[in-house]
């Protein structure tokens, strides 16, 4: 009988101990982009279309504001407000030092912030637009041989296709596609202009002579092939700082996929933009594809937390990004950031846009704040 009584407590236990949760039973499962049918991609191209014709927060509060960064604009939509938040918490660098402390990059919140900040942009296209699906991921690894010529790319169907690459002739402006410019689709930061895509595959060139770039004429896709991905997965048992490093660092894939697309990804300054525009990732994520990409980085760090029980917990990190562009030793060392340490109780910055949330609310995704999976 005391055994009997004991099987329920038992059973939340070995829930919890797994990363889910007992209200979470019914998870929204995210889809490779490649898999989704017409009618999903319609449906997530609509929405993203949808918040860029809503209308802002007018309550924002930037937390960070570094000299690179406009104040808020007043013509700004749902969908630039999501931007505006990755764009004020990116840190303001110069070649000498470190302008802005707090950040949502090189520190021990990067994976669990994206994390957030991906399945809240899912939440916005759900509750303002009617989006019905999770947020897909875009399998680069498996395109990594060809990313230009990738489905992803050279769909430019203006319902359900994300648009092609950018006319070289236009300001790399992307003018097909249900996002492209001829669909209206357009962007308010740094300054209003539309979605912009530039490939490259060897997009570091530009950083030669930087001392703490190892190698910049390296090819960016062989950073993601599927063998390093699964590396990655197997790689760095129980040590989650050596994990992000290796996936977050300057020559890294999640970095690597971002310089590939080019254009707003790696947060090229529009023409026309004023002096203060500095090219940096800050506003990355005018482009749509952040989202998935993200999305994919969120999947393969669910899957590093779920390949060893000793990956399930593992947690480290500092609070102060080291962005120190001459010495490539101590960028590597504290690659994940300076004293103070990280903890879960760590809250995420929202700038008043969005409820605040802690490391710990979004360790797992099974749980029952975020509750959601990946199909695979």
């Amino acid at each position: 009988m005391f055994v009997q009584s004991l099987l329920p407590l038992l059973s939340v236990v070995l829930l919890l101990s797994s990363g889910a949760s007992a209200a979470c039973t019914n998870p929204r499962v995210r889809k490779n982009w490649h898999k989704l049918t017409l009618e999903e991609k319609e449906d997530w191209t609509r929405s993203i279309a949808c918040l860029s014709q809503k209308p802002g927060n007018p309550n924002i509060i930037p937390q960070v504001r570094p000299f690179n960064v406009p104040p808020p604009s007043p013509n700004a939509s749902a969908y630039d407000d999501h931007v505006y938040l990755h764009m004020d918490l990116y840190p303001a660098v110069s070649f000498k030092r470190l302008l802005a402390f707090l950040s949502v990059h090189f520190n021990g919140q990067f994976l669990f912030w994206h994390r957030w900040y991906t399945f809240q942009l899912e939440e916005e296209m759900r509750n303002k637009c009617g989006y019905k699906g999770s947020m897909p991921f875009w399998k680069w690894d498996d395109d990594a041989k060809d990313v230009e010529g990738s489905e992803i790319f050279t769909d430019v169907d203006p319902i359900t296709g994300i648009g092609g690459w950018g006319n070289p002739d236009n300001d790399w402006t992307v003018e097909e596609g249900a996002l492209g410019a001829k669909s209206g689709f357009s962007l308010n930061y740094p300054i209003k202009h539309s979605l912009r895509r530039n490939f490259s595959n060897q997009p570091w060139i530009p950083f030669e002579g930087i001392p703490f770039w190892p190698d910049p004429h390296a090819k960016a896709n062989e950073t993601f092939t599927p063998e390093k991905i699964e590396a990655l997965i197997d790689g760095f048992r129980g040590d989650f700082t050596g994990f992000q490093a290796e996936f977050e660092g300057w020559d890294k894939s999640h970095f690597a996929v971002h310089s590939v697309i080019g254009g707003d990804a790696t947060g090229q300054c529009p023409a026309g933009s004023p002096d203060w525009c500095q090219q940096a990732t800050h506003w990355s994520s005018n482009e749509p594809m952040f989202f998935l990409h993200h999305s994919m980085v969120d999947r393969i760090f669910w899957k590093w937390q779920n390949k060893y029980p000793e990956n399930k917990e593992a947690f480290g990190g500092g609070t102060l990004p080291v962005m120190q562009y001459f010495n490539n030793e101590y960028m590597v060392r504290f690659a994940t950031g300076l004293s103070p340490p990280m903890t879960r109780r760590s809250a995420m910055p929202t700038l008043n846009i969005y409820k605040t949330r802690t490391i710990q609310e979004l360790f797992h995704i099974e749980n029952d704040y975020l509750c959601y999976t990946y199909e695979d």
